[in-house]
């Protein structure tokens, strides 16, 4: 008898590990998502996929729901950076619908996409960020990102509110990364969506980490 209570314990205990499996049922299926329309709206978008991959919504309710979103977690209009989405604001209301919401970002800023990241988060004031070397890394197997990528061939360092953003839903599936992109609404390997579109996408290796309740 106590032998079983302490394996029931050591069994307890492991459920609060991030790289535990969550109890969370997920939409595993290849189903093509509702994607945006003309307007900026991805950051909502890949909100609502996560509740979608997470079946907290209908994969039908995904367009009112990321509408919903956008209204919410735009920029304010005197940031400057047009009609993009805020990852604060995104990061706090998604937390109502996961058990933890966490901007981060790598430290060692190498890359053109990395160092936008940055200076944009400098820019922002944002300092509540957690430093991480990569997204592979540092996403567990029951997490979500909303990951921050730029989509042109060359990103402006010079005026980082004039480069547009863009946010993509990366996640694990069958122990690969995935990404599903609000401009397709498919999604791909991570690793194919990077190389086979490497002349107009810059990841920054950064974004909202979303572990679901």
């Amino acid at each position: 008898m106590i032998a079983m209570w302490m394996l029931s314990m050591v069994l307890v205990s492991c459920k609060d590990d991030d790289n535990d499996p969550s109890p969370t049922a997920y939409d595993d299926s290849d189903q093509v998502y509702a994607t945006q329309g003309d307007e900026n709206s991805c950051g909502a978008y890949s909100m609502a996929y996560y509740l979608a991959k997470t079946k907290q919504i209908e994969i039908g309710e995904i367009a009112d729901k990321a509408k919903e979103f956008y209204s919410i977690v735009q920029f304010d209009k005197n940031v400057g950076f047009d009609s993009y989405s805020d990852p604060v604001k995104i990061k706090n209301e998604i937390a109502k619908y996961a058990s933890k919401a966490e901007l981060k970002m790598v430290k060692n800023q190498s890359t053109d996409g990395e160092k936008l990241l940055g200076m944009l988060a400098e820019y922002l004031q944002i300092t509540d960020v957690t430093p991480i070397d990569n997204i592979e890394g540092a996403l567990a197997t029951n997490q979500f990102v909303i990951e921050i990528v730029v989509p042109h061939s060359q990103v402006d360092l010079e005026n980082p509110t004039k480069n547009t953003l863009h946010y993509v839903l990366t996640f694990w599936k069958n122990g690969k990364l995935y990404t599903r992109d609000p401009g397709r609404g498919t999604e791909v390997l991570r690793s194919d969506f990077i190389d086979g579109t490497l002349k107009n996408w810059n990841f920054c290796e950064g974004g909202i980490f979303v572990t679901p309740k």
